[in-house]
């Protein structure tokens, strides 16, 4: 997903503080536990570097048996989910995501995904059976960004080891005047199932897919690169997340932030 940051960079310039990441003692305990045990599943030593010092000591558990990705893992119902916030902005705070059914769409193929107060987030399932988000409002920034193809969230039969690689268009659109295209650009996507672990968070313990998206490109004015990361259970959906981001719009703006959070609770 592209960060909101990017059209907005007046105020992304005002509002960004530089990043500090250092290793806490949980954090390396956490570090030690992937590079001991998780080697042999996907995780490269930058994969270890990226969730160790996010994620909280005890959240990633050893490996888990992995099985192909199901559409199943991504927990779509109607219902509230809460995450606790363990890196970025609102950290130590909770943020609710309410997942609803989209009526109006009969095969009910749709849906739509509010993360916090400020991110609306539109997924459809592709008739190939993929997961895929279509568009995101950001009702800070009051824009609306498409995605042509959408991206991929959840793609069944992926089996651990396995990518998939796809650039998309992205068109940024003001929200209250949707015929207004303030940026495009495009994205070259790497989707990747890095294997299977035990999670442990506070909602539960649950063996769960880790997959990862990178981004990069340009869009507007902005060069985009992101990485995220995502473990997610089977009935349950997301259980933690981790985010990279770098990116750059000229001389004006710069954001290299850091964000995590884990599942505190389910419906």
């Amino acid at each position: 997903m592209i960060p909101a940051e990017l059209v907005s960079l007046q105020k992304g310039r005002q509002l960004m503080k530089a990043f500090r990441a250092g290793l806490t003692v949980a954090g390396i305990g956490l570090l030690l536990l992937l590079s001991s045990e998780a080697r042999a599943d996907g995780l490269s030593e930058a994969d270890r570097e990226a969730l160790a010092p996010l994620l909280a000591a005890g959240v990633v558990g050893a490996p888990a048996a992995a099985r192909p990705l199901t559409l199943e893992m991504a927990g779509l119902r109607d219902g509230s989910w809460t995450y606790q916030i363990l890196e970025g902005k609102g950290k130590g705070q909770t943020q609710t995501h309410v997942v609803q059914q989209l009526k109006r769409d009969a095969t009910g193929a749709s849906w739509r995904y509010q993360a916090g107060p400020k991110t609306v987030l539109f997924l459809q399932d592709a008739p190939d059976g993929t997961l895929s988000l279509v568009s995101e409002q950001d009702i800070e920034q009051g824009v609306l960004t498409t995605y042509a193809p959408p991206q991929p969230i959840v793609v069944p039969g992926l089996s651990p080891g396995e990518s998939r690689q796809l650039t998309i268009a992205v068109k940024v659109y003001d929200l209250s005047q949707p015929d207004n295209l303030k940026y495009q650009g495009s994205l070259a996507i790497t989707y990747s199932y890095l294997g299977a672990y035990q999670i442990t968070v506070p909602a539960g313990s649950w063996d769960a897919a880790l997959i990862k998206w990178t981004f990069k490109g340009k869009v507007g004015p902005a060069d985009v690169e992101d990485t995220q990361y995502r473990f997610a259970a089977e009935n349950v959906g997301m259980l933690a997340r981790v985010e990279k981001k770098d990116i750059s719009a000229m001389l004006f703006y710069h954001d290299n932030s850091k964000s995590a959070g884990i599942l505190a609770q389910q419906p």
